[in-house]
């Protein structure tokens, strides 16, 4: 998921959450989801980031 999907993502989730004074209790779990969602998201993110991270110093102390 790109920066961009995730900004407008984002943008709903503000709508709905803060200018929008009746959610109904599906509108509330279909926000729940999509939070937990981009969390799964972001989660994922950091372990490749972490996974190059890890590989980077593998091959730096290969150099060695």
């Amino acid at each position: 998921m790109d920066q961009e999907q995730i900004s407008k993502i984002e943008e709903i989730l503000e709508r709905h959450l803060f200018e929008e004074t009746n959610n109904s209790e599906y509108e509330l779990k279909k926000m729940d989801v999509i939070v937990k969602y981009l969390i799964y998201q972001q989660l994922k993110e950091l372990n490749n980031n972490l996974g190059l991270i890890d590989e980077a110093l593998s091959i730096k102390e290969l150099e060695k």
